[in-house]
């Protein structure tokens, strides 16, 4: 009978758990969402335009290129020249770690806009904004929400 072990993995034995799961990688997931989650409603209500509210966001896709591109293979290519094992080995994202990056920016991109953010200030600014001697929200409405 075969023994049926899987074989050893390049750099050592076979690891277990969630080893794509890095604190780099929510690191740059977490930077990238952040940069994200500010720049999305500006575009968005300032400038009339759409990163995040289409089926392929956009805001997304440019973010993970910059990572991917500026980032990793920028500092691959300094690592290199520097003769690898710097400082600069610690920065560099394994493809595992760019998916989790990549999953981090779409989950972030369903949330500033039309998950969120769009609605919130229309929200908070709307009783005040429509309220008018028809309606007396002035009377009705507005005493409530300043308390």
């Amino acid at each position: 009978m075969s023994n049926s072990k899987e074989p050893p993995q390049p750099g050592g034995e076979r690891k277990q758990g969630l080893q794509f799961l890095t604190v780099r990688a929510l690191i740059y997931g977490t930077f990238f969402s952040i940069l994200l989650a500010i720049a999305d409603p500006y575009v968005y209500m300032v400038c009339k335009g759409l990163l995040c509210s289409n089926s392929t966001p956009v805001g997304t896709v440019f973010l993970f290129a910059v990572a991917l591109f500026v980032f990793n293979m920028l500092l691959r290519g300094i690592d290199n020249l520097l003769g690898g094992d710097t400082i600069i080995n610690w920065f560099k994202l394994r493809a595992s770690e760019l998916v989790v990056v990549y999953i981090m920016l779409l989950v972030t991109s369903a949330i500033p806009t039309l998950g969120f953010s769009e609605s919130f200030v229309a929200i908070l600014t709307g009783p005040s904004h429509f309220s008018d001697d028809q309606n007396h929200w002035n009377e009705k409405i507005i005493p409530y929400i300043d308390d």
